[in-house]
């Protein structure tokens, strides 16, 4: 094991992978997506030569990879699944430098049978899975026929791969020279003792979950009363009427003095906004903003990409981009420089991403609303 910076990164892989014995490396750091920035000017060059697959554990990861590598016109893409395995990889064998595929697609026959029967010169794994499951008997099934391989893990985790050299590159080496001293900050917003009562009320209708925003809770409640099977009247009548009366709420304070919190921040630089999983609340918290006349540049994965979205702000614009924080990573390219502010509740949950955040240091400050009985 010997750790490695950024920088030094495509280094010590070009290192690697002319040694006489290639042996797979390991890549262990919690900077994943600053990983694969950093492999894919790797990947071009090793696709000139030889042919690269690249196995992620989800269709999210593996789109961050056709996000780099998309840059590049002299290597061609293509994302393998069951319906087109055998022919495609047959039709794109010579011009296809880099194949994609799921775990999810390593388990359907014809997608194991086309790996099989291509030349698997450069494998990559993006995130190396537990061992003992099914996807890791595929992957290192997969690896093992490689003449290199090269697998990513988060660094806590404790996975391994067989006979691999294990490159550390730690959160405090992701950004050298551009980190910052994080101050992560709590503040107070005010939660009528109404709301407080009704949140706690629709807990056991929302699977114990009772430290929610009144947006998610709303979100929530609408989707249970779409899944309620016929002759329920006892749900139904309760869940309509936690609908009701949170749509009888008045003004929404929490969001208010939310909203007043990203506008102060937003006047000193870009603002980050991690709402909870729905949709929802997402849209609720967005169109607040705008309606307050804060400009929102983002919102979501599609609008993310890459986060080139900062590159088209003029100026004069102080960007405000609302994410998912069950669905970001702690090194995305947007979130350098920026405020985070965390939306949703309850800040327990949010601990691991708050502390690698802090690790890493690519944002100024973290803010998490804390709701106190008004």
């Amino acid at each position: 094991m010997r750790e490695a910076s950024i920088e030094t990164l495509r280094d010590e892989l070009a290192v690697a992978a002319d040694t006489a014995v290639q042996r797979p490396v390991l890549i262990q750091s919690p900077g994943r997506q600053t990983i694969r920035a950093a492999l894919a000017p790797w990947v071009r060059e090793a696709a000139r030569q030889r042919q690269v697959t690249i196995i992620a554990s989800a269709n999210e990861s593996l789109m961050r990879w056709v996000d780099w590598l998309s840059d590049y016109e002299d290597v061609s893409l293509h994302k393998l699944n069951a319906a087109t395995a055998l022919e495609s990889l047959d039709e794109h064998l010579d011009s296809a430098r880099v194949t994609l595929a799921t775990f999810a697609a390593l388990r359907r026959q014809a997608v194991k049978e086309g790996l099989a029967a291509s030349h698997r010169d450069v494998v990559i794994v993006d995130t190396l899975p537990l061992p003992g499951g099914q996807a890791y008997q595929l992957v290192a099934e997969l690896t093992a026929g490689a003449r290199y391989a090269v697998a990513i893990s988060d660094s806590q985790a404790p996975e391994s791969l067989p006979g691999a050299e294990t490159i550390v590159v730690p959160a405090q080496k992701l950004y050298p020279g551009h980190r910052h001293d994080v101050v992560v900050k709590p503040i107070n917003v005010l939660q009528s003792t109404a709301e407080r009562q009704i949140l706690a009320e629709a807990a056991p209708l929302l699977a114990g979950d009772a430290d929610v925003s009144r947006s998610a809770a709303h979100a929530k409640l609408l989707v249970a009363a779409a899944q309620i099977t016929d002759g329920d009247f006892g749900r139904t009548d309760a869940i309509w009427g936690l609908i009701d009366r949170i749509e009888a709420l008045t003004a929404d304070e929490r969001l208010s003095a939310f909203t007043d919190l990203v506008a102060q921040y937003a006047d000193r630089g870009p603002v980050v906004v991690l709402t909870g999983p729905l949709r929802a609340e997402a849209e609720y918290v967005r169109s607040y903003l705008e309606s307050a006349g804060i400009a929102v540049v983002a919102q979501g994965r599609a609008e993310l990409r890459l986060g080139r979205v900062t590159e088209e702000i003029p100026d004069h614009v102080r960007p405000v981009i609302i994410s998912s924080w069950q669905s970001i990573e702690p090194d995305e390219v947007w979130l350098r420089d920026s405020t985070v502010i965390f939306w949703s509740q309850p800040a327990i949950r949010q601990a691991p991403l708050i502390s690698l955040l802090s690790d890493i240091g690519a944002v100024r400050e973290i803010i998490h609303l804390v709701d106190t009985p008004g």
